[in-house]
């Protein structure tokens, strides 16, 4: 099975989970990342920080991005950049990542949280982290 790990880094922050829908805040901007079991992963919002509660009203008000938050190569929406390929043994280069499983972890100065992908079709498995520190004196980027 291959495995895919990618780290993304938030500066400092809170992280909060609300229903199906993953914030990580700053205290000046707020990610709100979409993370249904069985489905894509999607981008909701970035920008200026929001409440709880209009995270919650993001979908419904017509105003989220709503877009791949990480797009992978043979999907429907092909205006993007690709941020993964993999080439299948069969020739194949099309992905369908869906949500598995989502998990937060105290480390060290900060909280992690993963996201799990499986895809849909071959034995494929990526991990997204998302890590938010709890000050501003650890500052750590993953690529």
């Amino acid at each position: 099975m291959k495995k895919i790990v990618l780290f993304v880094a938030t500066a400092f922050g809170f992280l909060t989970a609300a229903a199906d829908n993953v914030m990580i805040q700053t205290p000046n901007t707020s990610m709100v990342i979409k993370a249904d079991k069985g489905q894509e992963l999607r981008q909701l919002y970035y920008g200026d920080r929001i409440s709880d509660a209009e995270a919650d009203q993001l979908e419904a008000s017509g105003i989220s991005l709503n877009t791949a938050a990480y797009p992978v190569f043979g999907q429907t929406d092909m205006v993007q950049l690709h941020a993964l390929q993999v080439v299948h043994p069969d020739g194949q280069l099309v992905l369908y990542p869906t949500v598995d499983d989502v998990s937060t972890r105290k480390e060290g100065n900060g909280d992690v949280t993963c996201i799990t992908l499986t895809d849909k079709n071959y034995p494929v498995t990526v991990k997204v982290f998302y890590k938010k520190y709890s000050s501003c004196l650890e500052y750590n980027v993953f690529f």
